[in-house]
């Protein structure tokens, strides 16, 4: 049962990963993303440049502007920017390798969190490397008339029974 959930977890973690990917690739031609205003908040979630971002823009209670009209939610396809500029006088900065926390407060709260599609391919391709890894090492046990639990020699083994752990041998493992 572990073994199939396993593989399952595997198998889809690796369409997150080509679907990470054809973003990633996709995102230096366009940008797309979700946005969604409320009256006095805005908030996107899109991905541009090979980044992934949080974008959410606040007024303060009672504020006089609003974003547009109330509970619109559209999908967006746009040109990606040459490079993002933040508002002036940011209280909170922080960047590192591709990621980013972008904050500022009064008048208006602004935020943005951005994290690379580099790191989120990476995250995602480790389970199907386990898997794969697994795969090869199970194989190639299972070619050298090895135990397929723990590696043990079975060459003129004929007892159908691994010396070293107890698992029992199937036919083409013993000699």
């Amino acid at each position: 049962m572990k073994r199939r959930l396993f593989n399952v977890a595997a198998l889809v973690s690796l369409v997150l990963c080509a679907l990470t990917v054809l973003v990633w690739v996709v995102s230096f031609w366009v940008q797309p993303g979700v946005l969604q205003v409320w009256p006095q908040r805005l908030w996107s979630l899109g991905v541009t440049r090979g980044s992934v971002f949080f974008h959410e823009v606040r007024q303060p209670p009672g504020g006089s502007g609003t974003f547009g009209p109330p509970w619109a939610r559209r999908f967006v396809l746009t040109r990606p920017p040459h490079r993002f500029t933040a508002p002036n006088a940011l209280t909170d900065e922080w960047r590192f390798a591709g990621f980013e926390y972008l904050r500022r407060s009064p008048p208006l709260t602004f935020r943005r969190l951005t994290v690379p599609c580099w790191f989120l391919a990476l995250a995602t391709a480790v389970a199907p490397a386990l898997w794969y890894r697994r795969y090869r090492t199970r194989r190639a046990r299972d070619l050298t008339s090895r135990c397929l639990a723990c590696g043990y020699d079975l060459t003129g083994n004929v007892s159908g029974v691994c010396p070293e752990c107890g698992t029992t041998v199937h036919g083409g493992a013993a000699a």
